[in-house]
């Protein structure tokens, strides 16, 4: 008997401590319907587009592979001449307050406010005279996201592509933690100043 009243206490006390633990709230896109026949669309979804500042990645191929060295070779310097700092520049076309960028041959040309296969196209079409079949490929490589707050290594990463999406970014600095509150996120992102 006694044993049999020990084993129902110690049974009620692990259902009572698990029903308590910190973990219980951390599940996420609680409340979907789980039916994986249901598709959620995102309908709200914007290109990036090149801002002031921004620092582009311009890669240019075409038959004649020494003519397109001419717009891939150390895009840096074209940097360092267009951001107007003394220290090392960031790697490629930066981005004038005016909006433009300045390619060999081409000069001043602007980007501001494209996407980027737009800025691809207009830079292609800029260029298609001194280069036979041109492609053009546009990384903005100072794309950043901070992440603070209570999560398992605060910090800013760096974006690959062109977007990210908040389940993506949070992985990449830890996830939040027991004690972090998935109903009270913050997302601050600038758009037009």
């Amino acid at each position: 008997m006694k044993k049999s009243y020990l084993l129902n206490l110690f049974l009620v006390l692990i259902i009572a401590l698990s029903s308590c633990s910190p973990y219980q709230n951390s599940m996420y896109f609680q409340g979907l319907d789980r039916n994986s026949s249901i598709s959620h669309k995102i309908d709200n979804f914007a290109s990036l587009t090149i801002q002031t500042g921004d620092v582009l990645s311009i890669s240019v191929k075409s038959l004649n592979p020494e003519g397109s060295a001419i717009f891939n070779a150390d895009n840096g310097a074209a940097a360092s001449g267009s951001a107007g700092s003394t220290g090392a520049a960031p790697s490629g076309y930066v981005v004038d307050q005016k909006g433009n960028i300045e390619l060999p041959l081409i000069h001043s040309i602007k980007v501001v406010g494209l996407t980027l296969p737009e800025a691809e196209s207009t830079i292609q079409k800029a260029i298609t005279p001194f280069l036979k079949e041109p492609t053009v490929i546009i990384h903005v490589t100072n794309f950043k996201v901070t992440i603070i707050g209570d999560v398992g290594g605060p910090g800013t990463i760096n974006v690959a592509g062109d977007h990210i999406s908040i389940p993506q970014a949070l992985s990449q600095v830890g996830d939040l933690t027991p004690s972090g509150r998935r109903d009270n996120v913050l997302l601050i992102r600038e758009i037009n100043g």
